[in-house]
């Protein structure tokens, strides 16, 4: 290439831009080639260190010793160890055994028992609310009782707690029933005296047409005599 450029088959207008366009894709060709080299030697580094680690993880002796050293209720630099006075069923014991970041699950939800929780405990929010405004309250639960009373405040309350009783309902439905009766009775009969109203006035018409046609037939033929 440099010889080309030197003959003359180039004019010598052309042979500058030439000569900076080739030095600008050397610089390019040499900074990605640094580049490369850089993160090359970066990421061999990194995989050596792996390496070295998951060596010495698998050097490490695994079998009865590591589980007795786990299980060791007095070593409390790698487990968490409970309290000896305090008393845990198996279950719960069973579920811990299984390590901190193990939550348990249920696959399926009852919705309707979950909402009946929810009303028992919303129930037994009011009671408490309820009781511990009365008179008969007990006088020593007053200091417990305030944070409880500037929560209840906040809560927006229902606009009614009433609930319909068995024999309301019975009218209600009664009621409910004899009006759809009474409109769908009216309405029949309203349709039935239209009908009623057009056959009328359609027999009155067609007897009206034929005593018309008899009469001028009678009084052609009375001419015509």
């Amino acid at each position: 290439m440099p010889g080309l450029l030197s003959s003359n088959l180039i004019p010598g207008s052309m042979v500058e831009p030439i000569k900076s366009k080739m030095k600008v894709k050397t610089t390019v060709h040499l900074q990605n080639k640094a580049l490369y080299t850089f993160l090359r030697s970066k990421k061999n580094a990194k995989l050596q260190r792996l390496r070295q680690d998951r060596s010495s993880a698998t050097d490490t002796p695994v079998g009865p010793t590591q589980s007795a050293h786990v299980n060791d209720k007095n070593d409390t630099h790698k487990v968490v160890c409970m309290p000896a006075d305090l008393h845990l069923p198996e279950a719960q014991r069973q579920v811990l055994s299984k390590g901190l970041k193990f939550v348990p699950l249920t696959f399926t939800t009852d919705k309707f028992q979950l909402f009946k929780d929810m009303e028992s405990f919303y129930r037994r929010l009011r009671l408490k609310f309820h009781f511990s405004h009365s008179p008969t309250h007990n006088v020593d639960d007053d200091n417990n009782d305030d944070d409880d009373s500037k929560y209840f405040k906040s809560l927006r309350k229902q606009k009614t707690d009433w609930t319909p009783n068995e024999v309301v309902v019975v009218v209600v439905v009664v009621v409910v029933v004899v009006v759809v009766v009474v409109v769908v009775v009216v309405v029949v009969e309203a349709v039935v005296v239209e009908v009623i109203v057009v056959v009328v006035v359609t027999v009155v018409g067609v007897v009206v047409v034929i005593v018309a046609v008899v009469v001028v037939v009678v009084v052609v033929v009375v001419v015509v005599v």
